[in-house]
Formats: structure tokens, C-alpha cells, sequence
């Protein structure tokens, strides 16, 4: 890839600036000549940032992810007039081009300069929860009974319960104010009470929902990278998706990889990768990264949506892998560079280091700010984490700092033999109690899914 970027400058946009330091190496590394950061604010790492670096903060931040990320995307398209003049000034030949890793909206121009791994209007629609099941039915795979309505429509009450098979159901909201991801767009309502205060809910967001049986199991995701003449499929990803017990909402929690489903359905939810892979390219010629999200129920996968870009799962993925420059990677597919990718011995490779791998762990978001980032080292007393004493040896930690929705906390465990193989969900439930004890956080009571399947 060095022909691609070798030098070239690159205005390397991200939500916080946390990211800069692993970015700056990557894009050193295929001999880019010189970068700009342009962030939406301070983020939560335990890597210093070093004083050279050439970064601009916007100073953006939001409620919630989603919020947080439409605020930025907004600031970057009307940048202040003083950092306009620092780009220029920096680029004053304007050969530039900005890159990102993922972004929810999708625009080509920042600053007059072009966007490098553009995604097409024709990908960036899939992500529509709305309409994504259409895609899988063409495709012949199973999936939540579902029906699209809007959420005005005086007949949502009856569809709602006609949908309801004991367990309650699940809304999506459709994207009329744009993408949205981490759970921000889905509800579960079980009562009277819940559907009055989803429907209220969520028109402040959309004009339409899925409203889906609610489907109990495992939450996972399938990821795979789109060539031009092959797909590449790689392993299970668990997405942490944790239950309030006296909320309609989800909470987000990150990805993990330490869950393996049973190889049957390992195998059916790779075949269902290269599948779509195959059908994304033949429909709207798509190239690059994808993940298909969904639930391992008792009788297997069902897919619930299906997101054409790099998601949060592909760094779980390459967990450790720190010379791999995954996101050039795949700006290059998108942009249909002709390389010689070796994509079949690429996906076995990077298959082979997922599965060899792990990484148990997660990350939520909460309201509470930290101006500093700090972490504690842990250990199990019993069902529940400590801080570690004396010379005890810690067996994870809890990290916590600022983010642009105010702090997040992260957690990694080691991997030890209770942990290899199962769900990664409970440890952050109890990271999420010990982080409410000891740090001041207000998650409250949380529940997670337990494996159903046989």
C-alpha cells in the first residue's frame, strides 16, 4: 500500500484525539509525509499524546454516541475560520485528502479537500433497520419476525402485540435524522407503559420503526471485508448489549472475542458473510469492510442488521495485531485500488490470529465527567471485583476518563480458564457494579442475555 500514501498528506478526522497516536504511526509507517488531526475532543487512552503532533480540537460533545457524533460531523463541515487557515496554511498546494476509520454520515468535502475510502449513498442506506430486512429475506436467511410501521399509524398498538410472543418486542427506529448505532435507535417494550413511552420516544427520532419479536440469546456479529473478486469472513464477535431493569433502553458495551458459538453455527454465520458479501457486491457493487449484527437464539443466528463500513468489531478482531494497518486496508478496497491483496491468504491469516487472540473486555459510556484519566487494578473476591492489595496480582482493570459524552469506563480481564469460551457480558455487568461502588457512576441494576442455544 506504501505507493498509495507514500508522500501524500492526510487530514485524519476522528471523534477524540485518542486515536491520533496509533493512527500517526500507522500512516507513518506506509510513508505518508506529514498528517493533521482534526477531533471532535479529549479522549480516554492510557497513551500520551506527544506534543508534536499537529491536532485541532472542535470541542464538540453530545448525550449520547450518536448525538455526540452528529455534533462532530456538523463541526467538521463548518469548520472556524482560524483552523481553515491553519489547513491552508498547511496545505497550501491543497493535494490533501481526509480519511477517517468510520463516521456515521457520510459527506466527500472537508475543508475543500477530498475524502479518501469514500462510501457510496447505495451502502451507507443498508444500515437502514427499517429496511434491511427486505435484503435478508431476497437472500432466502431467517431472521426476527418483523413489521415495519410508523409510529403515528393508529394501528402500531395491534401490530405490536400480534408481534409479542411472550417476551415483549424490540423497536428500531429508521434513519430519517441519520445512521445511528451503540443502541441509541432500539427499545424493548414489554407493558402498556413501555409502548406508550417508546412511541413518544422515539418520533423525536423517526418516522418509522421495525418493531421485531423480541429474540432471546447471545448477541454477536459477523465480520467480513468485500474484494473485488473475493469476500473474507472472519470469527464471531460478542457485542456486549446489556439490559436496564427499569428501562426500555439497551447499554452499549463494546465488543469482545472470547464467546465461541458451537462450530455449526460458527460455519453459518461465515457462509452468511460471504453470502452477503457476494449479494452487496452484485447489487450496488460494494467493496470493503461490512458486519452483520445479530442474536445466537436457541435455533441458531438470525440477523438483525448489517453495517457497510469499519465497524467497532474489527478492533477486537486485529486485538494486538499493532503493525496491521487495517483501515488503509480498507480504504484502498473501497476506492478499488488495483494491489495485489492476496485476499485468501490475508483472511486466513487474520482469522487465525482472531482466533489465537482474545480479548475479554468492554466499555461504556456514562454521564458522569472525568477530567483525567485514571485505572484501577483488579481482582474476583468472589462473584465481585476489588481493588487488588498488597502484592496480589490484579486480573483486570477498570479505566475510566473524559469522552464527549462526558467519561467512559473501560474494562479488560485476563483470560482464565472459567472465561475461555463464554460470554464476556456478566464480567462487565460486574465491572459495572464495582465501577457504580467505587467511582461514583449511576448505571444502576443491569442484566445481560445467557446463552440459549444447544
Amino acid at each position: 500500500m506504501r505507493p498509495i500514501f507514500a508522500g501524500r498528506k492526510y487530514i485524519y478526522v476522528a471523534e477524540i484525539d485518542a486515536i491520533a497516536v496509533r493512527a500517526e504511526s500507522e500512516m507513518a509507517a506506509l510513508g505518508v509525509e506529514d498528517m493533521l488531526f482534526l477531533v471532535g475532543n479529549k479522549g480516554t487512552s492510557t497513551y500520551s499524546i506527544p506534543p508534536d503532533l499537529r491536532i485541532y480540537s472542535l470541542n464538540t460533545t453530545g448525550v449520547n454516541m450518536v448525538k455526540a457524533a452528529q455534533r462532530f460531523e456538523q463541526a467538521i463541515t463548518d469548520l472556524p475560520n482560524e483552523v481553515e487557515i491553519q489547513i491552508d496554511d498547511w496545505d497550501r498546494k491543497r493535494t490533501a485528502r481526509w480519511i477517517t476509520p468510520a463516521m456515521l454520515r457520510e459527506f466527500e468535502i472537508i475543508s475543500g479537500r477530498k475524502k479518501y475510502g469514500r462510501r457510496k449513498p447505495s451502502w451507507v442506506a443498508f444500515e437502514d433497520k427499517t429496511t434491511i430486512d427486505s435484503f435478508w429475506k431476497s437472500l432466502g436467511v431467517n431472521y426476527p419476525s418483523s413489521q415495519v410501521i410508523n409510529l403515528r399509524d393508529p394501528n402500531i398498538k395491534r401490530v405490536n402485540n400480534s408481534l409479542d410472543k411472550g417476551e415483549g418486542t424490540v423497536w428500531s427506529a429508521d434513519n430519517r435524522d441519520g445512521n445511528h448505532g451503540g443502541t441509541i435507535g432500539v427499545r424493548r417494550v414489554t407493558s402498556e407503559a413501555d409502548f406508550i413511552s417508546v412511541q413518544k420516544e422515539l418520533k423525536k427520532m423517526a418516522n418509522k420503526v421495525r418493531i421485531s419479536s423480541f429474540t432471546e440469546g447471545i448477541p454477536l456479529s459477523i465480520h467480513g471485508i468485500n474484494f473485488e473478486d473475493k469476500t473474507i469472513a472472519f470469527r464471531p464477535i460478542e457485542l456486549i448489549t446489556l439490559r436496564y431493569r427499569d428501562s426500555c433502553e439497551f447499554l452499549w458495551g463494546g465488543c469482545s472475542s472470547t464467546f465461541d458459538p458451537p462450530l455449526k453455527d460458527r460455519e453459518y454465520m461465515q457462509e452468511l458473510a460471504y453470502t452477503t458479501g457476494r449479494a452487496l457486491n452484485r447489487e450496488v457493487g460494494y467493496l470493503g469492510p461490512f458486519s452483520i449484527d445479530g442474536i445466537l437464539s436457541e435455533s441458531g443466528f438470525v440477523p438483525t442488521e448489517l453495517n457497510c463500513r469499519l465497524s467497532g468489531g474489527f478492533s477486537t478482531l486485529t486485538n494486538g495485531l499493532t503493525n496491521f494497518p487495517l483501515a488503509p486496508l480498507c480504504w484502498t478496497v473501497m476506492e478499488n485500488e488495483k494491489l495485489d491483496y492476496q485476499a485468501r491468504k490475508l483472511g486466513t491469516a487474520l482469522l487465525d490470529w482472531a482466533d489465537s487472540n482474545r480479548f475479554c473486555g468492554g466499555r461504556v459510556i456514562t454521564n458522569k465527567s472525568f477530567d483525567t484519566v485514571n485505572q484501577l487494578l483488579l481482582t474476583r473476591d468472589g462473584s465481585e471485583f476489588r481493588e487488588v492489595r498488597d502484592k496480589e496480582t490484579p486480573t483486570a482493570t477498570l479505566t475510566y476518563g473524559p469522552s464527549p459524552m462526558g467519561g467512559i469506563v473501560f474494562f479488560q480481564s485476563l483470560i482464565d480458564e472459567d472465561q475461555q469460551n463464554q460470554p464476556t457480558a456478566p464480567e462487565v455487568v460486574r465491572a459495572i457494579r464495582f465501577a457504580d461502588a467505587t467511582i461514583d457512576t449511576d448505571f444502576g441494576p443491569l442484566e445481560c442475555a445467557t446463552p440459549t442455544h444447544n
